[in-house]
């Protein structure tokens, strides 16, 4: 089993994710300033993690290395592969490789990334099916040595942003998508999205379990406090469409910005519920 980590400009990160995962051998590639895994297998699957936050000064950049969001889903899938690939009663004879990149729980830094899989399906293509662009002795052109050329799904992303974009681009080159966490009712639009699929229900569902409880404690004026992500509004305003023949009312929602916040504007969220008559729930 060959499990490289590569990194381009972020030794720190590098090393942090060394002293998580433990898997020889470690290679380290100085170039174009990017940070993948690659697990080595005869069939490979393509993945997204925001293994770091998104950075504060710009939808391109990247933060702090995020463990329960990132790090720990890349390991579940390190493992599940380890597993398969150890059983011969699952494949026999077969390998299953994935090739991880850093999102940055960013929709633009995942765009980004999710390219060098496009440059792969392309080469692949030029490779083996019809070539347009060669080297310069005559062989057929390839994107960092082959190593992407193999890859025939995605896993990601996490948010529901991110997996939209990226459902965006390789739709467009017909490559199937799997999201784990992404529940936006978006992506249920078979039309828009036909290559994307996921094991998690919509947020149609959850909406329908949240007016199911207040149903439940009769509680029918309640307020809404939600995130000032594609997530959290979406979310938001799936309740409020779903609820919109019941006799449940929502009072004035409070948005949380979560990248500028800090103690006191939570204060004044809570403050400006309890200044609200009746309330006999909330919803966050």
């Amino acid at each position: 089993m060959e499990l490289s980590y590569f990194t381009f400009s972020r030794k720190a990160s590098c090393l942090t994710l060394i002293t998580v995962f433990c898997f020889p051998p470690i290679n380290f590639v100085n170039g174009i300033g990017k940070l993948y895994v690659n697990y080595s297998g005869d069939i490979t699957l393509g993945a997204l993690f925001p293994v770091h936050r998104r950075g504060s000064g710009s939808e391109t950049t990247c933060d702090k290395i995020q463990l329960e969001d990132g790090i720990q889903p890349l390991e579940a899938l390190l493992y599940t592969l380890n597993k398969i690939n150890r059983d011969e009663t699952i494949l026999p004879g077969i390998k299953i490789g994935v090739l991880a990149l850093d999102t940055c729980d960013s929709t633009h830094y995942a765009l980004e990334q999710s390219l060098d899989f496009i440059k792969g399906f392309i080469a692949h293509f030029n490779q083996y099916h019809r070539t347009e662009f060669e080297c310069a002795d005559g062989s057929p052109a390839r994107f960092l040595n082959g190593r992407f050329d193999r890859v025939v799904g995605v896993i990601g992303g996490q948010s529901s942003s991110v997996s939209i974009q990226v459902a965006n681009l390789l739709r467009l080159f017909q490559v199937p998508q799997i999201s784990y966490m992404s529940t936006s009712p978006q992506l249920s639009n078979r039309e828009r999205f036909p290559f994307f699929f996921r094991t998690v229900p919509s947020d149609v569902n959850q909406a329908h379990a949240i007016l199911d409880i207040l149903r439940y404690f009769n509680w029918t004026y309640v307020a809404v406090v939600y995130s000032d992500s594609e997530y959290g509004i979406h979310c938001y305003e799936t309740l409020r469409d779903v609820a919109i023949n019941d006799t449940i009312c929502f009072t004035t929602p409070q948005r949380v910005i979560r990248d500028q916040f800090g103690a006191s504007d939570y204060d004044q969220i809570i403050r400006n519920i309890n200044t609200i008559n009746d309330i006999r729930g909330e919803y966050l």
